[in-house]
């Protein structure tokens, strides 16, 4: 009998992203990492990051850049990453609108950041980590 995969998958054995060894493509990115972050960070002039397995371009969001900053940074939890998000809108002198409401306070925002988070990290986080991105 015939295996089904004959003549159409074939087992490379290796998952291209996974391995920092086998992906130039992260390590380049890690070199250009400070260029892109203070350059890009929260801004909505890159709204895309690079996938090493399918070599395109991922969109991603303001909040979804933030997040993998601060990740990139070794920050973990809900806690730490909307915190780190906040720093920088606050640095900026920016802070969220919610339902056509610009959130005023410390608190208000990094309540709405940890919500954002909580989306991120179900949703997002589990596609960026599969496509190899973080």
């Amino acid at each position: 009998m015939n295996d089904w995969t004959a003549g159409y998958v074939a087992d490379i054995g290796y998952t291209f992203g996974y391995y920092d060894e086998m992906n130039p493509l992260r390590a380049l990115m890690a070199e250009h990492a400070e260029v892109i972050g203070s350059e890009g960070r929260g801004s909505a002039d890159l709204q895309y990051v690079v996938s090493p397995l399918t070599g395109g371009g991922i969109p991603a969001g303001r909040f979804d850049l933030l997040f993998l900053d601060a990740m990139q940074a070794g920050k973990q939890g809900a806690e730490a990453l909307a915190s780190h998000a906040w720093e920088w809108l606050a640095r900026n002198q920016q802070a969220i609108i919610k339902q056509g409401k610009t959130l005023t306070t410390a608190e208000e925002n990094l309540a709405e950041l940890k919500a954002i988070h909580k989306i991120f990290d179900s949703k997002r986080l589990p596609i960026l980590r599969a496509l190899g991105v973080i």
